[in-house]
């Protein structure tokens, strides 16, 4: 993580430029466990990072499944979504994945968009 003093202010003490700020594996799988989110996911809860960066707060998941000896592969991963505007880190996590954990998380679940304008799956409008 890193918050840089703005080039462009003469004081440099009130304005900081704010770069790509990652939540830390580590604080993700605090806060996972602190709120009991991992439990909650394997009896079938949704889990949506709607900014998700390289992913690190849907890692945070398969890690402590994993520390906890889980199959990998019988994890309701159909149930983690996101999405990223940036290719580059959308990208970097699908990698990050399949590397480290050895599985393919669905596609149709996470989406390189603005958050904004990102389509809802499935939604239908009513007149």
């Amino acid at each position: 993580m890193s918050i840089l003093p703005s080039k462009n202010s003469a004081s440099h003490s009130n304005t900081l430029a704010i770069g790509a700020v990652f939540t830390p594996l580590e604080w993700a799988i605090f806060a996972i466990e602190k709120y009991n989110l991992f439990e909650k996911w394997l009896q079938g809860a949704t889990i949506f990072d709607p900014t998700m960066g390289e992913g690190n707060l849907l890692e945070a998941f398969l890690k402590i499944a994993q520390d906890k000896g889980y199959d990998l592969t019988t994890l309701p991963i159909d149930n983690l979504f996101g999405v990223e505007l940036n290719k580059q880190f959308f990208h970097n996590f699908f990698k990050k994945i399949a590397t480290k954990y050895k599985i393919k998380l669905p596609a149709n679940n996470f989406k390189n968009s603005d958050i904004f304008f990102c389509p809802l799956k499935n939604s239908t409008t009513s007149s």
